[in-house]
């Protein structure tokens, strides 16, 4: 079996129908696509490696109104996304030990257990995740004023909270350019 096959799944790119192209523009930092993305339902371990992999998450609620019980879970269930998700942003050698390892069980349990008590209260949770592109360019030489270009990029995580029956939905991205 090809080490492929235990990497998470690829950030959305242009090239994959889940993203819809609908125009290219310029703006001061430079050309960027304005694009749609399609969120698809997420059960816990895919939010799991979501969460793991991304940069920054950008959150959509799709909810009309809701009680206070389901507004005090859904407050809840952010802080414990975003504990999940700074726990694995914010390790060094530390991430070969076994408290480590523990603890980032025990926030993904906290996260599982809220999820459920969400879908009791008929929510659901849709997400996709893409990279974002950025160029800076340095004038290496001023006599031939030769440029350098350095890209980077940033892994985004989209995330919606929707009503039970919703699948999918598309959200507007805005992608820079990639690396040529």
């Amino acid at each position: 079996m090809p080490i492929s096959f235990f990497e998470p799944p690829p950030a959305a790119e242009l090239t994959e129908p889940s993203v819809i192209k609908l125009t290219e523009k310029d703006d001061e930092w430079g050309p960027f696509t304005d694009s749609l993305i399609m969120l698809r339902q997420l059960n816990v371990e895919r939010l799991s490696v979501l969460l793991k992999t991304s940069s920054k998450i950008y959150w959509h609620l799709n909810l009309r109104s809701v009680d206070e019980k389901v507004f005090g879970l859904l407050e809840e269930f952010g802080q414990a996304v975003h504990q999940f998700h700074e726990h694995y942003r914010d390790f060094g050698a530390e991430v070969r030990s076994l408290d480590f390892q523990l603890s980032g069980l025990k926030r993904g349990h906290v996260v599982a257990a809220l999820m459920e008590r969400l879908a009791e209260h008929c929510s659901v949770i849709l997400g996709a995740d893409y990279l974002q592109w950025h160029v800076s360019k340095e004038l290496e030489d001023y006599e031939s004023f030769r440029f350098v270009h350095d890209y980077t990029s940033t892994r985004i995580l989209e995330l919606s909270i929707e009503r039970a029956g919703v699948q999918s939905r598309r959200v507007r991205i805005f992608l820079r350019r990639g690396p040529p």
